[in-house]
């Protein structure tokens, strides 16, 4: 099994579950309120781990009550992490979920990885085969890390979220995992011509409509399981996690995303992201 690296961000999430979402100028009363600690890079390292992958996790936090908070309930959860300590605040995010299962979220960056950060992060990049980021931290960091990947050869994964712009170092990664927003984001309306006109290799999660593998070579329309949705929050970061595990054990990627979107669909059955991550294990 190769060794997985996932950078990314870290901090304390609050759930707060919702008849419907707001209208301008509503205010709404929430029936449950629920903490813990996340962030896609988390979530989708937690996720490797939970499925028995070899993975360490990589990201920042503020020298505040919820930076202890994330290093404590790491620890218990059982995975491998280095956390930098910034004078910025630890990211802390909302969750809404509304009746239907669907959600929005606020996120406050915070504290991130810096340049400061990239010697050390070049050392567990040479100790490891694969790299598994995300939008979620400076793009500048982002650029240097992919950049210096690939001068050591390795496999790099991007699910570019949130989603921002396109630049050189996104055309470098391996594979890129966006949903169809951040497809469009990246390439355009017009994106599986212009990515079937390019060398790369795409998955597009489409929610409950399934995924499509992209590339030179062929159009891959795969479906999901239907399943009664109790809460999407997570089900992108637990596809990435899983798709990214799949590889390590060298699947190839159709077999991957198969069980990737198995595992996402087993995630939404289940209220918050931890309680759905763990679920996996028992699968």
């Amino acid at each position: 099994m190769k060794k997985i690296l996932v950078i990314g961000l870290v901090g304390e999430s609050v759930f707060l579950k919702c008849d419907h979402f707001h209208q301008p100028n509503e205010t709404i009363s929430c029936e449950k309120m629920y903490t813990e600690i996340g962030g896609k890079g988390f979530n989708q390292a937690l996720t490797i781990n939970t499925l028995g992958g070899d993975v360490e996790f990589i990201s920042s936090i503020g020298n505040d009550y919820y930076g202890q908070i994330c290093v404590d309930e790491t620890k218990k959860l059982g995975l491998k992490h280095i956390y930098f300590k910034t004078e910025s605040n630890t990211s802390f995010a909302t969750i809404l979920t509304d009746k239907s299962g669907d959600n929005q979220v606020s996120v406050y960056r915070g504290s991130t990885v810096n340049k400061e950060h990239l010697n050390y992060i070049y050392q567990c990049i040479d100790n490891t085969d694969l790299i598994l980021l995300q939008f979620e931290m400076d793009l500048d960091v982002i650029k240097e890390i992919i950049r210096y990947s690939k001068t050591k050869q390795k496999y790099v994964i991007l699910n570019p979220a949130p989603a921002v712009c396109m630049f050189e170092e996104v055309l470098m990664c391996d594979l890129i995992i966006p949903n169809e927003n951040e497809v469009e984001v990246l390439f355009g309306k017009e994106y599986v011509e212009k990515i079937q006109n390019s060398s790369l290799n795409v998955v597009v999660t489409l929610g409950s409509k399934g995924s499509m593998i992209i590339n030179k070579k062929e159009v891959i329309n795969i479906p999901c399981e239907k399943v009664n949705v109790i809460d999407t929050t997570g089900a992108g970061d637990v596809f990435c996690g899983s798709l990214t595990y799949m590889l390590s054990k060298d699947k190839d990627l159709h077999e991957s995303v198969v069980y990737a979107s198995k595992m996402a669909s087993e995630s939404v059955k289940y209220h918050c992201v931890i309680p759905s991550i763990l679920h996996l294990k028992k699968l």
